[in-house]
């Protein structure tokens, strides 16, 4: 589970960061732009999206809107809308409130995601007395929402996690316009790059962000990552998922930002899956947000076994 939070990591900040140490100038000014967004009061977003879904003949769509509003780096409101047109498929409201790098998701979400499908929710979570529930990473938010607060934010992060290594995006810049294109051996290329970074500089960033890994679990990851047998892996993987594309652009002015993003992915002999996503944010007034005082942070361990059937943790418990 710690290997899986940490490589989480890695792709995270290397799909949503356009910029580290040792990047070029076109990088270098996209991080000025988002640095300067860290700079406005609020800003209030709109989403839009859709999912298709390609595999065994069949295919599926389906689409989401999603509005938020951020006050600067401490409080958060998201609220996003999926639909399923064939009616087939019923994933619920999702409301979520970041506070001071905490993110609590509605419990409703969880509940509807098993009657909204037919199933009777699990007693335990149903029962569960408040109404939001954040899950505990086991990571310093605190320190990440401090990080954030800095005008150079997304250097300090990006050194933070990778040290003095250069990944390489692709970063194409016309104008006040940024756009990455890639292609799946580039994007498998990148990830490889980003892990190794993050390997070499796992102490650093283990003692920055409170990982939580000891001695050990940092020597098992590095040598984990530097076997050959990390590279054969992303090798089969580039066979598996020849022909994936994904393209990014985000286009700034001194008052709004858009971004929008496209995921071709084609999984040979098994599915192909599109994804866009498209969102503006703009300029906004700022104003308090009021975090739900009915709220509860879980450990992972505990939120899973809330989710489970009563039955099945019956019988866990009686073997």
């Amino acid at each position: 589970m710690k290997l899986k939070k940490t490589l989480s990591v890695v792709m995270a900040a290397t799909l949503s960061m356009f910029t580290i140490a040792g990047c070029s100038s076109d990088a270098m000014s996209y991080s000025k732009e988002v640095n300067n967004l860290a700079k406005w009061e609020a800003v209030s977003s709109q989403f839009t999206g859709e999912v298709n879904v390609e595999a065994q003949g069949e295919s599926k769509k389906l689409t989401f809107t999603g509005t938020s509003y951020n006050k600067g780096q401490d409080q958060v409101y998201v609220d996003f809308k999926f639909n399923d047109p064939s009616g087939e498929i019923n994933i619920p409201e999702l409301k979520a409130y970041i506070d001071k790098g905490v993110t609590y998701m509605n419990k409703s979400y969880y509940v509807d995601t098993f009657t909204g499908n037919g199933q009777s929710a699990p007693e335990a979570l149903v029962n569960l007395p408040y109404e939001y529930i954040a899950i505990d990473s086991g990571m310093d938010m605190k320190a990440i929402t401090e990080i954030a607060k800095s005008p150079d934010y997304l250097d300090n992060l990006g050194k933070m996690i990778f040290g003095d290594s250069n990944i390489g995006l692709p970063l194409v810049k016309n104008g006040r316009e940024y756009s990455i294109n890639m292609n799946s051996d580039e994007m498998i290329d990148l990830f490889s790059k980003a892990a190794k970074a993050m390997a070499n500089n796992l102490d650093s960033s283990n003692s920055g962000l409170n990982l939580g890994f000891d001695a050990e679990k940092i020597k098992e990851i590095q040598t984990a990552i530097k076997d050959p047998s990390f590279d054969t892996t992303l090798n089969q993987a580039k066979t598996l998922i020849q022909g994936s594309t994904l393209s990014t652009k985000a286009t700034f002015t001194d008052n709004d930002y858009k971004s929008e993003m496209n995921i071709n992915l084609q999984v040979k002999d098994m599915a192909k899956v599109n994804i866009k996503i498209n969102a503006t944010s703009v300029k906004a007034e700022g104003k308090d947000i009021e975090i739900p005082a009915s709220k509860t942070i879980l450990k992972q361990d505990e939120l899973m076994k809330l989710m489970t059937p009563q039955d099945v943790n019956d019988d866990a418990t009686a073997a």
